[in-house]
């Protein structure tokens, strides 16, 4: 019994000796291999981390935070199971620019329940590349290239845009990225613009990115196009806008010549690029047009009468134009209220800290109203001259707001 008892022992002792070696040799081997992931893991949490925070101090635009929000590691990264196994690899993303950019194409391309999704978490990941993605961007847009984003997606596309086309959204990445080369990827884009449209949103935002450095590339982009207009039959006004924008006058004598149209309106586009370059001065071409035969558009006069209230108590002109419209019975009611009210709001400076300019321009507009009801006896726009007249004697006394009445809310009238 006693043999038996230690052959018992004996086997025992041995077969522990033999778990505790093998022991000490799986841990040597898979504590060697856990330390190592567990140095990867800490790494790539880093990254992410450095990311994250990226992200929350604006590099990433707030429309694609969500999304920017979860984007995956791009490493591929193991991770140990229990019991000492290792998982299989996570597949890793784009690593660089152009991949990312390929990989957008194709999902852009192929669609995809999630593939806006995935395409917003790409864009964000171009931003974050930071000037190592201008090159590539730049060969896509050199290239001519576009394609049509889903309109349901979260991202709102470039400012000024429908946000429907990956062209816009890779601008708006360049000027989220920013710095002088992300400048001369936008001037250099400015410069052969998609469309009339794409040319004024680059010089507003290169002019916004650097103030003045970018206006006779601007200006000599307008122009060009300008020149070419009749061949292109492209719309004039984004490129009119650019040369208003800088106060360009080189194009009033065009847009003076181009003020009527065939059906008888307003040139719009014209009318506001002279506006925004001659100021003031252009209250004599307005003047003109409002006696021109040509105009057969019953709002054409409305528009020019609008323009003049801005002026209205600084030039003769102005003044003509809005008394005649105000008393003028073809026009609807609400149309020659809105003109009256208008003389509170337009061309002062600061009505409410009322500058000596501003409250010398009341005292003036007030004169106008005064002759102005006179000639309107029981018209039904007489309130509507009162209420204005207490508001400009406000800017000239401002002890008299308690007078006022409450704000009137007039019915919208389109422009």
């Amino acid at each position: 019994m006693k043999k038996v008892i230690l052959f018992i022992v004996s086997v025992t002792g041995a077969f522990a000796l033999g778990y505790f070696i093998s022991g000490q040799r799986w841990h040597r081997h898979y504590g060697a291999e856990i330390q190592r992931l567990q140095q990867e893991w800490e790494q790539q949490a880093a990254v992410l981390e450095n990311s994250r925070l990226q992200t929350r101090q604006g590099k990433v635009i707030t429309e694609r935070g969500s999304a920017a929000s979860q984007t995956v590691p791009q490493a591929t990264m193991a991770t140990p199971k229990a019991g000492g196994a290792v998982a299989a690899p996570v597949q890793a993303g784009p690593s660089n620019p152009r991949e990312i950019l390929a990989r957008i194409v194709e999902l852009q391309k192929n669609g995809g329940p999630n593939s806006q999704r995935a395409v917003q978490r790409l864009l964000s990941d171009l931003v974050l590349a930071g000037p190592q993605s201008l090159a590539a961007i730049q060969e896509y847009l050199a290239s001519g290239e576009d394609l049509k984003l889903d309109t349901q997606a979260k991202g709102k596309g470039a400012p000024g845009g429908k946000g429907g086309s990956l062209r816009q959204e890779l601008l708006q990445v360049v000027m989220e990225i920013g710095g002088e080369q992300a400048e001369q990827v936008l001037a250099q884009t400015m410069s052969q613009a998609a469309s009339p449209q794409e040319m004024l949103r680059l010089a507003q935002a290169l002019e916004k990115m650097a103030p003045g450095k970018y206006q006779q590339a601007a200006v000599t982009a307008a122009h060009t196009q300008l020149a070419n207009i009749s061949q292109t039959k492209g719309d004039p006004g984004p490129y009119l806008e650019i040369l208003g924008m800088y106060g360009d006058r080189s194009y009033v004598e065009q847009a003076q010549a181009a003020l009527v149209q065939p059906d008888g309106r307003i040139n719009k586009n014209a009318l506001d690029y002279l506006q925004n370059v001659l100021h003031q001065d252009v209250l004599p071409v307005a003047q003109q047009l409002f006696q021109d035969g040509r105009l057969t558009d019953p709002k054409a006069r409305e528009e020019l009468a609008r323009l003049a209230t801005e002026y209205v108590g600084m030039a003769d002109a102005a003044n003509q134009m809005w008394y005649q419209s105000a008393l003028n019975p073809e026009l609807p009611d609400k149309t020659r209220e809105r003109l009256i009210r208008e003389l509170e709001k337009k061309g002062f400076q600061d009505p409410k800290n009322p500058t000596p300019q501003d409250v010398q321009l009341a005292q003036v507009r007030l004169q106008i109203l005064d002759g102005l009801r006179a000639q309107m006896q029981a018209s039904p726009q007489v309130t509507v001259v009162d209420e204005t007249r207490l508001r400009l004697a406000v800017i000239v006394d401002p002890n008299l707001r308690q007078n006022l009445p409450a704000n009137p809310k007039p019915n919208k009238i389109p422009r």
